[in-house]
């Protein structure tokens, strides 16, 4: 099988995996808001955007840095331990110092016994999402779609069943019933990509020939990813969460997080479809000639198009239908129009993204990312206050010239 003709069967799988996931965690999302009531789902909201937001930043690059250098880590045994033996364990060393170091502030501090549970459990999820996001990348890019699409959907069907369970014998749902099943399987899915990815690595070369990789290379790789994602949607819509919680209070952050479960789905949808599929074309041909690298770009960048508008057309039917269950929906049309624009728009960069990143060029990215939200936080601080619509209508002008930026420059990149 080639490795056009991997992609496309990864792209179907990935399709079926991401829509079914997403389908049956905003259902999931929408049940626990009506059973909670909106304080206490926005209160675990809060959690869980905080849990995820410390995941992507907690990285600290190192999925990209898999990412970037994978045609050079797959090429032998050798490569690849010297490669985990130098950033893989300081890495797993350091998740794990995170959460610990986190623990000692609420003991300081005489939180109750049962909010220190959770954040008990929030910093056991936080571990166990961190190693599970790390191995599903990595085996994502040796096409085991099949697998990894099973994993998640019998995980998650597993979680759901679990909690429904539970309210349907007249147990009251809590953070904590909530929190502490999803890390249990995390945990286990930890096991069993461990499993595959050990698989992967004995059926590695024996080759010892070549170079390792230089730690300065790696390094810069990770700091200039860590910089983009930091300025990114991946760390917007989770922040966005607890940030609207602390200026307008729970209920408001209940909305804004079915707001972010809805770009949520929009992005899960294409990070998986569009997003791991270029990845992990442009991966395998890093060292291509720039034409065949520029078509495989133009390719890309058509289905994603594509792909978006036929998502946002079907996300507009899930708001007219969910919006007279939600009352606040109805009086804030605005702060949704502005919201879903600013976590959206994000999802024109994907192509992008894979492109800088498999030519270890991330710093591109995130200078683009950085003068991009300059200029944002000078317009928010204008006009948030009286002009939330032309707000959004300057961040879209904004995120659009960004990319146009960034799309003439990988193509002149790539015609020298």
């Amino acid at each position: 099988m080639t490795i056009y003709e991997k992609i496309v069967r990864g792209v179907k799988w990935h399709a079926f995996e991401s829509i079914t996931y997403q389908i049956l965690l905003f259902s999931h999302r929408f049940a626990l808001y009506k059973v909670m009531g909106p304080s206490l789902f926005g209160a675990l909201g809060c959690i869980f955007a905080s849990v995820y937001a410390l995941v992507f930043l907690g990285s600290f690059g190192f999925n990209d840095s898999l990412i970037a250098f994978f045609s050079d880590i797959s090429s032998n045994k050798n490569s690849c331990k010297h490669f985990f033996i130098q950033q893989g364990i300081p890495h797993v060393c350091l998740l794990i110092t995170i959460p610990i170091c986190l623990w000692i502030l609420p003991i300081s501090s005489g939180i109750s016994a049962l909010s220190f549970n959770v954040f008990i459990i929030a910093g056991l999820l936080f571990i166990a999402e961190s190693l599970r996001i790390m191995l599903r990348i990595l085996l994502q890019l040796t096409f085991i779609n099949k697998e990894l699409a099973c994993i998640d959907l019998i995980g998650l069907c597993t979680y759901l069943a679990f909690v429904w369970s539970l309210w349907l014998y007249g147990v009251t749902l809590t953070p904590w019933l909530v929190l502490a099943p999803l890390a249990c399987i995390s945990c286990i899915q930890v096991i069993i990509l461990s499993m595959y990815s050990i698989n992967w690595y004995t059926n590695l070369p024996d080759n010892e020939q070549g170079q390792p990789l230089s730690y300065k290379r790696i390094m810069r790789v990770r700091f200039f990813s860590y910089t983009h994602h930091a300025l990114s949607s991946q760390f917007m819509s989770n922040f966005i969460v607890p940030y609207s919680a602390y200026i307008w209070g729970l209920e408001y952050a209940s909305l804004t997080k079915l707001l972010v479960s809805v770009s949520q789905l929009i992005t899960t949808i294409l990070k998986h479809t569009v997003g791991f599929s270029s990845l992990a074309l442009f991966s395998h041909f890093k060292h291509a000639p720039h034409a065949e690298k520029q078509s495989i770009f133009q390719l890309i960048n058509r289905f994603l198009f594509g792909s978006l508008f036929v998502t946002i057309f079907l996300c507009g039917i899930l708001y007219s239908v969910f919006k007279s269950y939600i009352p606040m929906m109805q009086t804030h049309t605005a702060l949704i129009v502005l919201l879903l624009c600013v976590l959206t728009l994000e999802n024109l960069f994907i192509t992008c993204e894979s492109a800088y990143l498999s030519e270890e060029r991330p710093d591109t990215m995130a200078i683009m990312y950085a003068l991009g939200a300059g200029v944002l936080y000078t317009l928010f601080y204008y006009q948030a206050t009286n002009h939330i619509l032309l707000l959004a209508l300057s961040f879209l002008t904004v995120r659009l010239l960004s990319l146009g930026a960034l799309t003439i420059i990988l193509t002149q990149r790539w015609k020298n």
